[in-house]
């Protein structure tokens, strides 16, 4: 928010220098970013001059000599500008002038005829960013005088950083009530109130509105309030001079007396207003409804947008004329043949009108406004205030009357303020009488009673005593307590403790004292989940794969890419409403695009050892009025060679045990022991080469090779290995935590066994026979050997363990052992038809 320092000083009285204002209205919680010197040490030696005859130069067509009048001296200036002729008043820079930009200017020669200065237009003075023409002064002027000062060059423009809860202070009159409250000014502040009932200069109007136009209002849940006011004998022009400066120090360009009002009264009032062409509204009427879908409409800036149910629109008898609260259309804008203005002022809902621009791509200062929310009691004020600056600054007759459309109950807000509340929330020891003093000091605020006693019950307007009291009692506490009534336009005080901070920010934040909380803060701890995650983590790491964190958001034909089948649970995902491309448009359901993809990424840039996996979330749909389930996982993905390469060792490649034995030490860090692999499919991997985790015999991850033709789809090498667990699962299975084991007093006694088995019994169904036969003393079971082929008949494979065997009460006897270890072989003969191997 731009504020001109010059038009501030209309609405409030100012003691403070603009540097000294910007501190104290930092220090009361509305951050000036910046001050800003409006052309003061930029823009000298420009002067006002009135052009006495002009001439054709002899020697260029496209030249003209202009003799000006510069009070004691007449200048000869060569221009090229068209715009201007005899008579007119504009700004001349004299030799040695400087312009902005630092531009000096100087006598120069336009083939053969001598130039004594410029003539400057609104962008060499600063004024805009570009410019058609030489800019033209109002008649009156002193001639020789400083157009600086004519200009608001010597003005001084505070930039304000606001926050989101204080739309209020996105005009003049808000930055004054600030300033007003700031300086304990609030008897010199001078916020207007517009023309009312009264045609031009104050005589009764012969028409009224009413007799003229009508409003219907189809849809009040979002525009609850709808004024309009008639302007006629409509002259459309510039607006005088003092208005485009003040409007050119907002940031705004000036376009055309009408419209400059209605951007003035918005920059002045925060009160966006719109003019129709009152003559091009079919059925002299104004219809606000709900869009039909498909409706389409062609704004202000020439380009037709299409309309959804959610929209609010202004309509006449037959067309749509304005999108409410963003744009209004072509086909009823103001022009210089307008001759009838209809103005409108209203008050729609936020959410509506953010929703709408945001859809349409389509944000303007009315928008701003209007989504962060205006003063509904402001409407009509504003209506009359631009009837007034209409009709002052002879651009039209207001008609009398004013339609107003209202389903609002507008009243000041009340809410109970306990004294204790404010000392306790502070640190500080402020009386009644105080606190309210420093309430007055906002305009609008009353203390209506002070009182001894507790809170109004729950229900009371704003009644702060529908929430929990915090610091400083509870909402039955007694006390002495203020009842205080807030203005509508401060839509930010709603609770007891806003207006805490409001006398906390006027008695001065310097004048609190800092102190440290009291009391003891627990140190906050890790919960099971947490701690198994970090556990998790480290296992991977140790085991040589890097953690990386991937997107949620994925393409839609990942799927596919996948080649998941159509009843794929994994199919359903959550889409966005608004996705920023097709590659971010759904919620992951699965971890292992993400896999695939960051392996493809790697290879494609020359990084073929790829060993990497994440502990993230996939996003599962639920019903329609629900948040999606979310489920962590835990995924990674494996390929290239196992280790580094070395001189005295093999290059060997990533295999399915690679990732198996990664897993099992997971699975031991983490403390689950009922778990084993089985025999599985997936259509992302690879047929035959892949396995299930089973927790208590339920599925609860797959691990193996990619499918080829996946792997192909990504472009990644074939025989990638992959992993994808469901990481809530492994929580609930953890028997963490184990703090230590004593280490063995006992030495162990190893044997191998050799077996011949066939292909279809796992070797992990071997080890669950050897350790239900082995019983206690079986410590560990290695599988170190597998063999098909000659000798070993088609459809068997030999296996070769080591058993470890150890008892921690003694030192075993090979006896004993050989008990046990003839108790397994016969296990395994018996239960799954084993041939040992002596």
């Amino acid at each position: 928010m731009r504020v001109s320092y010059n038009w501030l000083e209309d609405y409030v009285e100012i003691k403070r220098s603009p540097e000294e204002l910007a501190r104290a209205l930092t220090m009361a919680g509305i951050a000036v970013e910046n001050l800003e010197r409006s052309g003061q040490g930029k823009i000298r030696g420009v002067v006002v001059g009135k052009i006495r005859r002009i001439e054709p130069h002899p020697n260029a067509d496209k030249l003209r000599i202009c003799y000006v009048d510069v009070g004691k001296a007449e200048l000869r200036i060569v221009t090229g500008a068209m715009n201007v002729q005899a008579g007119d008043t504009v700004p001349v820079a004299r030799e040695g002038a400087v312009l902005a930009g630092g531009v000096r200017i100087g006598t120069a020669d336009f083939r053969g005829v001598k130039s004594e200065g410029m003539l400057c237009s609104a962008a060499e003075l600063g004024l805009e960013k570009e410019s058609a023409g030489i800019l033209i002064l109002p008649d009156g002027l002193p001639l020789g005088s400083d157009a600086g000062a004519a200009l608001g060059l010597d003005d001084v423009i505070l930039e304000l950083d606001l926050t989101s809860n204080r739309p209020d202070c996105l005009c003049m009159a808000g930055v004054a009530r600030e300033v007003a409250a700031v300086e304990d000014a609030v008897k010199t502040l001078r916020i207007p109130e517009g023309l009312v009932e009264k045609g031009a200069k104050g005589a009764k109007s012969a028409f009224r509105i009413q007799d003229h136009a009508s409003v219907t209002v189809q849809a009040p849940e979002l525009c609850p309030r709808y004024t309009a006011r008639l302007i006629t004998d409509v002259r459309v022009g510039e607006s005088p001079l003092w208005m485009q400066v003040r409007l050119r120090a907002a940031g705004v360009r000036p376009i055309n007396n009408i419209v400059d009002v209605t951007n003035y009264v918005m920059l002045e009032l925060n009160q966006p207003l719109h003019g129709f062409d009152f003559d091009q509204l079919a059925g002299n009427r104004i219809i606000v409804r709900r869009a039909e879908p498909g409706e389409r409409i062609t704004t202000l800036d020439g380009t037709e947008r299409e309309l959804d149910g959610g929209m609010l629109l202004i309509r006449d008898a037959e067309k749509a004329v304005a999108v409410a609260g963003v744009m209004g259309a072509e086909n009823s804008e103001v022009t210089p043949q307008t001759r009838r203005v209809l103005l409108e002022s209203a008050y729609f809902d936020p959410t509506s009108v953010r929703r709408t621009a945001k859809k349409l791509g389509l944000r303007s200062e009315a928008s701003a406004r209007f989504e962060k929310g205006v003063d509904p009691a402001g409407v009509i004020r504003a209506l009359n205030r631009a009837a007034e600056l209409i009709e002052e600054i002879g651009a039209g007759r207001a008609v009398s009357g004013v339609i107003d459309e209202n389903t609002l109950a507008i009243e000041p807000g009340r809410i109970d303020l306990r004294l204790d509340r404010v000392n306790a929330a502070l640190g500080t020891s402020l009386s009644a009488d105080e606190v309210g003093a420093l309430l007055r000091r906002l305009p609008g605020v009353e203390i209506l009673e002070v009182r001894e006693g507790a809170v109004d019950a729950p229900g009371s307007a704003r009644s702060a005593s529908a929430r929990p009291a915090g610091p400083g009692g509870s909402g039955g506490s007694t006390g002495v307590v203020l009842k205080v009534a807030v203005p509508t336009y401060r839509g930010d005080l709603t609770e007891e403790i806003d207006l805490v901070e409001e006398v906390a920010r006027l008695y001065g934040y310097n004048r609190i004292r800092s102190t440290l909380p009291a009391g003891v803060a627990d140190r906050p701890g890790k919960n099971t989940a947490q701690k198994l995650a970090g556990i998790a983590r480290d296992s991977l790491v140790s085991s040589g794969l890097s953690e990386v964190v991937t997107y949620s958001i994925v393409a839609r034909d990942t799927a596919e890419k996948l080649m998941l089948s159509p009843d794929d649970e994994r199919r359903r995902t959550v889409a966005l409403l608004m996705p920023l491309s097709e590659e971010q448009a759904v919620m992951r359901a699965t971890l292992l695009h993400s896999m695939l993809d960051t392996v493809a990424y790697n290879i494609h840039r020359r990084n073929l050892d790829v060993q990497i996996f994440e502990l993230g979330r996939i996003y599962l749909p639920t019903t329609l009025d629900k948040l999606p389930n979310e489920v962590q996982i835990l995924a990674g993905a494996m390929t290239g060679l196992s280790q580094e390469p070395h001189w005295d060792r093999p290059d060997r490649k990533v295999d399915f045990y690679d990732l198996k034995g990664v897993l099992e030490t997971l699975l031991e860090d983490l403390g689950v022991s009922d778990y084993h692999f089985a025999p599985g499919t997936d259509p992302t991997f690879h047929p035959g080469r892949t396995a299930r985790l089973l927790l208590d015999g339920k599925p609860a991850g797959v691990l193996g090779e990619v499918h080829p033709q996946v792997a192909k789809n990504y472009d990644i090498p074939g025989g990638t290995c992959l992993f994808e667990l469901d990481f809530d699962r492994l929580i609930k299975a953890s028997k963490k935590p184990v703090t230590y084991r004593q280490l063995p007093r006992y030495p162990a006694v190893v044997r191998d066994l050799a077996l011949i088995v066939k292909d279809a019994f796992a070797s992990q169904q071997v080890v669950e026979v050897i350790r239900q036969a082995g019983g206690e003393l079986i410590e560990a079971v290695k599988l170190f050997d597998l063999y098909r082929g000659a000798p070993i008949e088609a459809g068997h494979k030999n296996l070769a363990f080591s058993l470890t065997y150890r008892a921690s009460d003694r030192t075993l006897t090979d006896r004993e052992v050989e008990d046990v270890q003839a108790r397994i072989e016969s296990a395994l003969v018996g239960e799954i038809g084993a041939r040992l191997r002596k």
